[in-house]
């Protein structure tokens, strides 16, 4: 199992629309493309990487249910405020997989397009993304 690099944080915006011109125009990043997920929300790139989520609160429901979690479940670990998740590039999902299984650590699992996710908590209870490059998201 290997972490590569840091690939992304994820803002809960109060007001998605003054949030997002905030990174475009100070940062200068730019909205681009993001999956057809079920909450309202945009990705922000640096270049050709989305280096910033973006997603509406209000939709916690569908966020919630999309990181296999109960809605303010995040609250009841502790509020980590408009930062929701951290997330890394990484290789080796199996190795992955054992080591948590081995530490008995909770863990939730998505794919999507050829994405393989994996979400797990820190002590503190942020969420930590763990995204494996796969040939196909079911793998």
């Amino acid at each position: 199992m290997s972490l590569n690099s840091l690939q992304h944080f994820l803002v809960r915006a109060s007001n998605l629309d003054d949030t997002r011109t905030f990174y475009e125009d100070v940062l200068g990043l730019r909205d681009g493309d993001r999956p057809d997920f079920p909450f309202p929300g945009h990705w922000l790139y640096l270049g050709d990487v989305p280096v910033v989520h973006l997603v509406e609160e209000g939709f916690d429901k569908d966020f919630a249910s999309y990181m296999g979690r109960e809605v303010g479940e995040a609250r009841a670990h502790g509020n980590t405020g408009p930062i929701d998740h951290i997330a890394f590039d990484a290789s080796d999902l199996e190795g992955m997989r054992k080591r948590i299984a081995g530490l008995g650590i909770d863990s939730h699992e998505q794919g999507i397009d050829m994405l393989r996710q994996i979400f797990i908590r820190d002590p503190n209870g942020i969420t930590i993304e763990l995204n494996f490059l796969t040939a196909s998201a079911a793998e």
